[in-house]
């Protein structure tokens, strides 16, 4: 497979993050503690001791997710003697070939402040990779950060990882399609949250990938006054779906909310609404409760799923059991989730074409990658043996800053064949193409009726 080039590392941002310990309670259960990996010190990459190691950028073992699983009471630990550790846990996809071969996947990592590295061993998911790929789920239980240590020092702190496989021959295979240069590993620090998130953009193959979380976050509401006022919490977001032509596509949301280890609701679902262009929008209030600010504290549990043309596509950050949890501690703490802009699975994507009353209209939705940039349509009546450039406008901004609407008008008083069309993105010297996945977008003979692509 080829490798795709994309962003770097992805933020989930947390407004205040918290320490172990300290915090707001969070979701049970997450199984951290009970399948923890058995932690082996090893060989730093590229330091031989026998091992021949190379660089992957051709998609073979891709770094997926990397997170600190939350607990009831804050941030999971594990204790070995006097000291608790901080738990992480994440996701690598491998290809099918490199595991044919006899390939084990590992994840090394070592804290900014210790030399040494240390690698764990991953179990099988059985859901989740794209097509082609095995995904394994790790726990990092040992020899990550103190969760005793002074709060301060901690913030300076920071977790080095890197995804890699081992195969027969003493050979290891680092994944090094996130990070490229062979010489540097991922950071998870303060700067990204000590979290990163998947990207679409990166090794999702030619399908790309169907559906994904593209925001959400959890606020709170004071419903009426009194001596005691009930409180409410509200989860919201956006989801990102691949476009389709299914009339009765459905993006759902499927959630669980705690106060503490107590389930206040149990597993529900609740439909999105289609904003258009692949995106749709969810809100999900909790059960009002009377209980004081200081010890109601919910916690949404959650997962995403897109259901069309007779399949289900789910994003439930990284794998079976692991979900999305976001809280509100009523005390400040208002942690938000925001995926990197991708579209997907490429900076730019037509939202849709109308031919009506002798003119072409449309939108396209661009990735916000910088100030000047270019948004074109291309387009042929004849087969592409000859063809025209329509300049769009840029016309506001989609469901965050760094998702942008561009709409463009041509005028087409005959249409006689069928319309082929593309769309160009060019910025800072880099050209992004949505021909339809090579097909090109096809608008057929209008024959003076109104036409459109997708179909409404």
């Amino acid at each position: 497979m080829s490798s795709v080039t994309g962003r770097a590392v992805a933020i989930w941002c947390w407004v205040i993050v918290c320490a172990a310990g300290c915090a707001f309670e969070g979701a049970a259960d997450d199984g951290a503690g009970e399948t923890l990996g058995v932690v082996e010190q090893a060989l730093a990459p590229f330091e031989s001791g026998g091992w021949a190691d190379s660089a992957d950028q051709d998609c073979q073992v891709v770094l997926r997710t990397a997170r600190r699983p939350i607990g009831d009471y804050g941030y999971e630990t594990q204790c070995s003697g006097p000291t608790c550790w901080l738990l992480w846990e994440a996701q690598i996809d491998v290809d099918q070939g490199v595991l044919d071969a006899g390939g084990v996947p590992k994840l090394l990592f070592h804290a900014i402040n210790d030399p040494s590295w240390w690698q764990v061993d991953g179990q099988l998911l059985t859901e989740g990779a794209p097509s082609g790929y095995q995904r394994f789920s790790f726990v990092l239980s040992e020899h990550t950060m103190p969760s005793n240590q002074y709060w301060g020092t901690l913030l300076d702190s920071a977790l080095e990882v890197i995804a890699a496989v081992e195969l027969p021959g003493k050979v290891r295979l680092f994944g090094h399609n996130r990070v490229t240069d062979p010489l540097q590993n991922t950071s998870l620090d303060r700067s990204n949250s000590w979290t990163l998130q998947d990207d679409s953009t990166i090794c999702w193959g030619p399908e790309g990938r169907p559906v994904r979380l593209a925001s959400a976050q959890v606020s709170s509401l004071r419903l009426g006054g009194g001596q005691i006022p009930e409180f409410q919490t509200v989860l919201n977001g956006f989801v990102e779906t691949k476009l389709t032509s299914d009339p009765g596509a459905r993006v759902v949301i499927h959630h669980l909310t705690r106060r503490g280890s107590q389930v206040v609701r149990g597993w529900a679902t609740t439909d999105a609404t289609d904003r258009g262009d692949g995106l749709w929008e969810f809100r999900i209030p909790s059960t009002p409760s009377t209980c004081p600010h200081y010890c109601d504290r919910i916690v949404y549990q959650f997962a995403v799923a897109l259901m069309a043309d007779g399949q289900t596509h789910w994003d439930n950050n990284g794998g079976a059991n692991v979900d999305y949890r976001l809280a509100n501690d009523f005390g400040g703490v208002v942690p938000v989730f925001r995926a990197p802009p991708a579209l997907l699975d490429s900076p730019v994507r037509l939202g849709y074409a109308r031919w009506r009353d002798g003119t072409v209209q449309g939108r396209v939705l661009v990735r916000n990658l910088g100030y000047n940039k270019q948004v074109m349509v291309r387009y042929s009546t004849d087969g592409w043996q000859s063809e025209n450039d329509s300049y769009a406008q840029f016309d506001g901004l989609s469901i965050s800053p760094e998702l942008e609407y561009w709409r463009f008008s041509f005028p087409l008083p005959q249409p006689g064949n069928a319309l082929h069309m593309a769309v160009r993105y060019q910025e800072g010297g880099q050209e992004h193409w949505d021909n339809h996945r090579g097909q090109d977008y096809l608008l057929p003979t209008p024959n003076g009726q109104e036409r459109a692509i997708p179909e409404p």
